[in-house]
């Protein structure tokens, strides 16, 4: 059930934030994540944590934040799914996103929602964020002229990304109406961001206004390798999506970069004789019209189905399966 909003609300005197945190498995980190919302000094703000299924303690924690958080409980289906369900019960004017093991800074919601106020043409506002782990800080990756997301900046951000996603608020008008890409492994956040920033402006703020938590939990290092197999092929279907809104001269640019971007991806597998990957990215190229040479197809199809060789997961295959554009 969605919450009431009060006359202030309504009347515009106040816009509502709403805080989205997906969660799974990270009992250990998502109160920190809470605690660091509850002391933002903005308010009215509602925070709506989309437990992803999750099988360790993270229904305990949650229990003395009922009153205060309103908890989603899913089954597992991938952070696209937690993040678009909580998306679902939102009210907020706002929506902005906290990873359930990253933290916020004091004054990170009155400092977004003051700039977007004052810059109604921006759909999305991020900041930098400090990464850090158990063992301390580290220095802030400050993104550099031709890397920084602000103002119209669609094309630079198609290419390289540079917000972070727990330093995101985005106005609820630019949100596309199918949210996330819910079959996508990873990269949700980014081919969200891309979607958005092809209508709005983006605002950067150059102050470290979220944390970032580095712990073994995170994405592998196999997959942290794989991530650009993945970015084409998001990319490439972000750009059948959009279809007529981008100028075909963009578009075909686009198209051409991702393509040579994705053979780059695919033969650093195929070299590193992880050729099941290769082989998936060899036949995405063939999808979309980019010729790769016969003998390196087949050696990568044939040599992935020899005895003895060490598949990945079947899951990430059919997960990668799931971004074939359908017909």
């Amino acid at each position: 059930m969605r919450s009431e909003l009060s006359q202030a609300d309504r009347d515009g005197a106040r816009p509502l934030v709403s805080v989205v945190i997906p969660t799974y498995n990270y009992g250990a980190y998502v109160v920190q994540a809470i605690e660091s919302v509850l002391a933002q000094d903005y308010e009215p703000k509602e925070i709506i944590v989309a437990d992803d299924g999750s099988t360790d303690s993270t229904s305990k924690v949650l229990g003395p934040y009922v009153d205060r958080v309103r908890v989603l409980r899913l089954t597992h289906a991938g952070p696209g799914a937690a993040r678009n369900a909580a998306l679902h019960n939102a009210n907020g004017e706002f929506v902005a996103f906290l990873d359930a093991d990253d933290l916020w800074l004091a004054g990170k919601l009155t400092r977004q929602v003051e700039a977007m106020r004052q810059h109604p043409e921006v759909g999305l506002c991020h900041s930098l964020v400090e990464p850090f782990d158990e063992r301390g800080r580290y220095e802030p990756w400050t993104p550099g002229p031709d890397e920084l997301a602000d103002g119209w900046c669609a094309e630079r951000i198609f290419r390289i990304n540079s917000i972070a996603t727990s330093s995101t608020m985005i106005r609820r008008c630019a949100l596309p109406a199918h949210g996330f890409y819910e079959d996508m492994p990873t990269t949700q956040d980014y081919a969200l961001w891309m979607e958005v920033l092809f209508s709005c402006h983006a605002l950067f703020i150059p102050q470290i206004l979220a944390r970032y938590r580095g712990h073994p939990g995170q994405i592998s290092t196999n997959k942290r390798k794989r991530w650009p197999i993945y970015a084409g092929l998001g990319r490439l279907r972000l750009l059948d999506t959009l279809g007529l809104r981008i100028d075909p001269q963009t578009r075909a640019r686009l198209r051409a970069w991702t393509l040579e971007q994705l053979e780059q991806a695919a033969y650093d597998r195929y070299w590193r004789r992880d050729y099941h990957w290769a082989s998936l990215g060899f036949s995405f190229l063939r999808r979309y019209g980019h010729s790769v040479p016969l003998q390196h197809r087949l050696a990568a199809g044939l040599r992935c189905r020899l005895p003895g060789y060490r598949r990945p997961r079947l899951d990430e295959g059919n997960a990668m399966g799931s971004l074939i554009p359908r017909a």
